[in-house]
């Protein structure tokens, strides 16, 4: 499911307002994006504590979830990436071309010395800690023994990749544009995105961000003081059979009848179990057994 399909009514968007009896206005996109994003990172967490040889990664972002930086002579501290929440594994290349995996450790494993002096020489690193979000290399990458070019190869779980819902009012009349100043709220990563003229119920995609304040749009719909929705269309990041837990949760949250909250997190409950057996039982290879029959020849 789409996250919005304000014309066919069959987005996630549209799910909620068929549960809950509500609308853009008792239940604003806004509201629904955010709502549906934490029971996203619920429903991602659940996958990843399933038993499986499966490792999980949203199907909407593009690339691997593996980070390659340069390494640089002396530097001990590596910065992470915003969207990464848990090391799998970190490499070095070493000065042969060769990346070499490295140990995790912890400050209280080093006891009978200080941690100025633990691997304090230069060399091709063989630990790794991570504080804040950063990786410690332990020793420092030193002269002669890493190739400093890509040389740093960190594994990742990432974050959700998040639905977008904004509103606001147009400011200005400009053919192919949306203008909104007052909000300046646009980004590159809008570009693909819809828009909904509210106003006069007109949508249009956005093609090109030019600064926060103005985007060009694919249809002239937008003229000064006409409201707006800026929404996602991409789907969730897993198996399509369980997308129907965002819109459930966002309801839920929503609800404050009782009644109507057992329902919803009823129907939750029995999602996320189908949901952990789905995931536990993904890409096992199951060995098949021949047995030799045995038959007596006497």
């Amino acid at each position: 499911m789409k996250f919005s399909n304000p014309i066919g009514k069959t987005g996630l968007v549209e799910d909620i307002d068929f549960l809950c009896h509500t609308d853009r206005t008792s239940y604003s996109y806004i509201d629904k994006a955010r709502n549906m994003n934490t029971w996203y990172r619920k429903v991602v967490s659940w996958i990843r504590e399933a038993p499986s040889d499966w490792q999980y990664d949203d199907s909407n972002l593009t690339t691997l979830p593996v980070y390659t930086a340069d390494l640089v002579v002396n530097q001990q501290d590596y910065e992470l990436d915003s969207v990464a929440q848990a090391i799998e594994r970190v490499e070095v290349l070493d000065a042969d071309g060769n990346y070499q995996k490295l140990i995790p450790m912890d400050e209280p494993d080093i006891r009978n010395e200080a941690m100025s002096e633990f691997n304090e020489t230069p060399g091709m690193p063989i630990y790794y800690d991570l504080k804040g979000r950063s990786v410690i290399l332990y020793p420092k990458p030193g002269a002669g023994y890493v190739t400093t070019t890509a040389g740093l190869k960190i594994y990742v779980k990432r974050d959700v990749d998040s639905f977008v819902a904004k509103e606001g009012t147009a400011d200005g009349t400009v053919a192919d544009h949306l203008q909104d100043d007052t909000n300046s709220q646009f980004e590159a990563t809008d570009v693909g995105k819809y828009i909904w003229n509210t106003t006069d119920d007109t949508f249009a995609i956005i093609t090109t961000y030019n600064d926060a304040g103005d985007v060009t749009l694919d249809t002239d719909i937008m003229e000064d003081t006409e409201e707006y929705i800026l929404y996602d269309v991409k789907e969730p990041g897993f198996i399509s059979n369980f997308h129907r837990i965002l819109p459930l949760g966002a309801s839920f949250d929503y609800e404050e009848d009782p009644t109507k909250k057992n329902y919803l997190k009823a129907q939750i409950n029995e999602l996320h179990n189908e949901l952990t057996k789905f995931y536990s039982s993904r890409h096992k290879e199951y060995i098949t057994r021949i047995t030799p029959h045995k038959q007596n020849y006497e």
